[in-house]
């Protein structure tokens, strides 16, 4: 199994209403099909929700035949609270055999850069 993620755009404005999205692909590398699912973890001050604090979600991809791939985007909000700062967001995404054993977990992490607004750098 292959996980990237990625976030677009990956840098927005500070202490400002925004949504971005965080782009995940699933790849399976191999010979057989499996099923996958996966966890988001956003740090304080980002939120999966417009208007209400929701910082976990589960992710459903779905059944991936061989050598197939498959691609999710999440909506991540910020509010006039979210800082000029670093975000990671934190991924996890699971690999369930034919049993409904899980059979790979991969973790995985995206970095949102929130920048000053320009009216907040004038001084």
């Amino acid at each position: 199994m292959e996980v990237f993620a990625k976030i677009h755009p990956s840098e927005i404005n500070a202490n400002q209403f925004f949504d971005t999205q965080v782009i995940i692909r699933i790849k399976n590398d191999k010979k057989e099909q499996f099923w996958y699912k996966g966890e988001i973890t956003l740090p304080n001050l980002l939120s999966l929700t417009p208007d209400q604090t929701l910082s976990k979600a589960k992710i459903r991809f779905g059944i991936l035949k061989a050598e197939g791939e498959t691609e999710k985007y999440i909506k991540v909000y910020g509010s006039k609270y979210t800082d000029a700062s670093g975000y990671s967001i934190a991924l996890n995404v699971y690999e369930y055999d034919k049993d409904g054993a899980v059979s790979d977990r991969k973790t995985s992490s995206v970095e949102l850069q929130c920048k000053p607004a320009m009216s907040q750098t004038i001084s």
